[in-house]
């Protein structure tokens, strides 16, 4: 491997597109990393072209041609102009009931349940399918996080059960503030629960909640 004690000068490129750099192992057809005259990194997988690249587009602006993807948490500062933006949106159709249903937050906000709804139902919210917990994912007094959860009462109205509905982590403690004091009663329709967990300690949370009727 070399090493290189100085900086590397380099600026007999005809255009900025002229590739200036390129990084792969001896086994691949075409480089792994390239970075071109003008700055521009470029990715590939080793066996085609580039497909993925990074570049300064205008003054103080990064962009990239492709998208992005964020495997656990992204933070941002200052303020964040969006042009327009989607959730992911899941359907299950499975039974919920008194066993609590675990909802994973790094799989989607908006959780849609359209099955059979035997008794007074229950959740458990946390981070994902892989043991990662929501109270890792939080700073106390510092973050919150919001999820949707959308109920179809078809033939009988249902709400949450009458004690220990919600669980964050499994076991942790958790403290519910209802929009209008009180858990609401289930509806015939589709109810639509808004609930907003702030985390106040180590694996203890507050949770503002409301529900919306919709027929």
């Amino acid at each position: 491997m070399p090493n290189f004690y100085n900086i590397i000068r380099a600026k007999k490129f005809s255009t900025t597109a002229d590739t200036a750099v390129e990084i792969g192992p001896s086994t691949s057809a075409t480089p792994n990393f390239a970075i071109d005259a003008g700055g521009k990194l470029n990715w590939s997988s080793g066996s085609a072209t580039a497909d993925t690249n990074l570049y300064r587009s205008t003054p103080n602006y990064l962009k990239t041609d492709d998208s992005f993807e964020v495997a656990l948490n992204l933070t941002v500062g200052g303020t964040t102009v969006l042009q327009q933006s989607k959730e992911k949106f899941t359907v299950s159709s499975a039974t919920i009931n008194s066993t609590a249903t675990d909802v994973y937050v790094l799989d989607g906000a908006v959780y849609y349940y359209t099955g059979t709804i035997t008794d007074g139902f229950k959740f458990n919210i946390t981070g994902n399918s892989s043991g990662t917990t929501l109270n890792s994912l939080l700073t106390t007094d510092a973050d919150a996080i919001t999820i949707v959860l959308m109920i179809e009462n078809v033939s009988s109205a249902k709400s949450f059960a009458a004690s220990s509905y919600l669980t964050i982590d499994t076991s942790a403690t958790v403290a519910i503030k209802w929009f209008g004091g009180s858990k609401p009663a289930g509806n015939i329709g589709t109810d639509v629960y808004t609930l907003t967990i702030y985390k106040t300690g180590a694996s203890a949370f507050t949770v503002f909640a409301s529900q919306s009727k919709f027929a």
